[in-house]
């Protein structure tokens, strides 16, 4: 809503933090969490908002909302994931439906550049891109993929934006684990950003 747009930059792990302890009791544990998540941004994402469905330009919409519920409750039975009530009544659906809208509404500082992937249109935004990264990368170039991928470094992206003439790589960190949502076992720093740090000095 028009509040939430006008809130100062949020602390992405104090917003973690607050986000886990009050869905702990309704969303499943472990990367299920992360699954029906992952899952849900994908299907947002290559949903096209200017045929009438729900994506990331349009999923605060109230009347977007049911049909957003719906996608969720099928990605959570494609996990096996059942409904459950917290004590505030608050249903596994809507604390998943809360956490995709917050993802898509809190703003991504990269540098300079600040945006919200809420205002992200169909055509620059691009989920699941499988990547391969190996000695011999010009064959990537050539349409050609190795038959032995031993050693090379593979997956996919998350999601790929585009924001004028810049593309930005966004990879959710999303699994449900209990030492990241007690605040006793932080020295300061997140679990994943410090996990994140040593990858990257690794390479």
């Amino acid at each position: 809503g028009k509040e939430d747009d006008e809130q100062p930059l949020a602390d992405p792990e104090t917003t973690s933090e607050a986000a886990s302890r009050k869905k702990k009791s309704v969303l499943p544990g472990g990367n299920v969490c992360g699954n029906v998540f992952h899952q849900t941004m994908e299907a947002l994402c290559k949903n096209d908002e200017k045929a009438g469905e729900v994506g990331f330009t349009n999923a605060h919409d109230p009347d977007k909302e049911v049909e957003l519920l719906d996608l969720i409750r099928e990605k959570m039975r494609a996990n096996a994931v059942k409904s459950s009530a917290g004590d505030d009544g608050e249903t596994t659906e809507k604390a998943f439906l809360e956490l995709v809208r917050h993802a898509l509404d809190i703003e991504l500082v990269f540098g300079d550049r600040r945006f919200r992937l809420k205002s992200i249109p169909r055509k620059d935004r691009c989920a699941e891109t499988k990547f391969y990264a190996w000695e011999k990368a010009k064959g990537i170039l050539e349409g050609r993929l190795p038959e032995d991928r031993d050693g090379a470094l593979n997956g996919e992206i998350d999601l790929l934006v585009r924001v004028g003439k810049e593309v930005f790589v966004i990879d959710w960190k999303t699994n449900s684990l209990a030492k990241y949502d007690d605040p006793r076992e932080r020295r300061g720093r997140s679990h994943v950003e410090a996990a994140m740090d040593e990858i990257g000095r690794a390479h």
